[in-house]
């Protein structure tokens, strides 16, 4: 596996060269509530708990910023999308595999990620949900998400990444030359007068937290595909960390398609890939899903994986 590291940023590369372009993550540890974020992005999402409001607020506003700087400079992008999921916020980005379309996207976006100039968007996404903006609460947790991109940011590159040796360079070369360059294009503005106290809210319109599976890490976007495909259903499911929360409609259901036949019939085509590009395919998956954090997949490439592993992850999580 390709990586790179210069100071705070680190980057891996898993390349699936049957895939239609690439996929850039970018994402750093922090908390944030998940529904919010979806709400604000118009995405249905019910909203279980007030945890995270403000958090989610103003890492919305760091999404648009990027979405927009990435945008306005005429790039070719498929797709810009954001999610927090298992403690880190990430945006995915579909683009281009050259390594100097990568670099400059990476460039464009890390140049403005600076929690410190949210607070106009940060007050508008506030406002969305009829809560009044507060600017020490504010000041405090632009202070905190300042702290995690100074300690790390995380970057996968999955897809069709063209970060190949050359006669004049090789991979690793070129793929330290796009760290560092990330890095330089860093911009963090420190915050003044920070409050040692979190403020507390509550939010409105709070729903009960519905029923859920177990499934961490990135085999849980295959269960979830399997649920929906022997369901029959394009809603309902949804991957919130280490849970894959259902309708209690679908639920109840789960039971009936625990069967080992049918779940090796699932997923036999994944059989076929080669091994050596099995890893690099399921990235792939969780990139293009939105729905898995740089940090999972970080960990799922140090381990070792197999399909028959993914077969009795899926049984296990539905029994």
């Amino acid at each position: 596996m390709l990586k790179s590291t210069k100071s705070n940023i680190e980057i891996f590369v898993a390349s699936y060269p049957r895939s239609v372009g690439a996929i850039i993550q970018i994402g750093f540890k922090t908390d944030g509530n998940h529904a919010v974020l979806h709400q604000l992005n118009e995405l249905h999402c019910m909203l279980f708990s007030s945890d995270g409001f403000d958090e989610a607020c103003i890492l919305d506003a760091l999404y648009n910023i990027v979405s927009t700087k990435i945008s306005h400079e005429n790039n070719r992008v498929g797709f810009i999308t954001c999610n927090i999921h298992d403690g880190f916020f990430y945006i995915n980005i579909a683009c281009g595999g050259k390594p100097s379309v990568i670099n400059r996207i990476i460039s464009q976006a890390c140049s403005v990620l600076c929690p410190a100039k949210m607070y106009p968007k940060y007050k508008n996404n506030c406002e969305y949900f009829g809560e009044k903006p507060n600017k020490e609460y504010f000041a405090f947790i632009a202070d905190k998400l300042n702290n995690s991109i100074n300690s790390k940011i995380l970057i996968v590159l999955g897809g069709d990444v063209v970060i190949k040796d050359g006669a004049e360079m090789s991979a690793q070369q070129k793929l330290d030359i796009i760290c560092k360059k990330a890095v330089d294009s860093l911009n963090i503005v420190d915050i003044k007068d920070v409050t040692k106290t979190k403020p507390s809210r509550e939010l409105k319109n709070i729903i009960p937290f519905p029923k859920f599976v177990i499934a961490k890490g990135l085999y849980a976007i295959i269960l979830k595909k399997y649920i929906e495909s022997k369901l029959n259903i394009s809603a309902g499911v949804e991957i919130i960390d280490d849970k894959i929360i259902c309708a209690d409609k679908i639920y109840d259901k789960l039971q009936g398609i625990a069967d080992e036949n049918k779940i090796t019939s699932f997923i036999a085509p994944l059989s076929k890939i080669k091994s050596d590009l099995y890893m690099d395919y399921m990235v792939y998956q969780a990139l293009e899903s939105g729905a898995i954090c740089p940090h999972s997949i970080i960990t799922f490439l140090s381990e070792k994986q197999d399909v028959e592993k993914l077969g009795n992850f899926i049984l296990k999580s539905l029994k």
